[in-house]
């Protein structure tokens, strides 16, 4: 079978703060809590309000291996070994080749 996806941001900072991957709430509960209640930007400013609140940057609270092997994990339920998996943009972000070879 063939898939399709596209903007896996691995290793992109930002993007996996906005996703809810963080230090300051390592089981993703909390972001998960505020993303049922309200909608994605309510979620995505509250972890923004989290970081920055607490002085904080980006860099300081985000949780790339989380965020990238979540993905990874999501894909391998969907794709098997013998389907093809077309990756279509916004692959990672400021990160190594060797880290987007390990994701893929």
């Amino acid at each position: 079978m063939r898939y399709f996806t596209t903007d896996t941001h691995f290793g992109h900072l930002l993007v996996t703060v906005l996703r809810g991957f963080t230090t300051f709430d390592p089981t993703h509960s909390r972001y998960e809590e505020v993303l049922r209640a309200h909608d994605r930007k309510t979620a995505e400013d509250w972890a923004k309000e989290e970081t920055f609140g607490a002085g904080l940057t980006f860099r300081q609270v985000a949780d790339t291996d989380a965020h990238d092997k979540a993905i990874v994990d999501h894909i391998h339920t969907l794709v098997g070994p013998d389907d093809e998996l077309w990756i279509l943009g916004d692959i990672g972000f400021r990160t190594s080749l060797t880290h987007l070879k390990n994701c893929l």
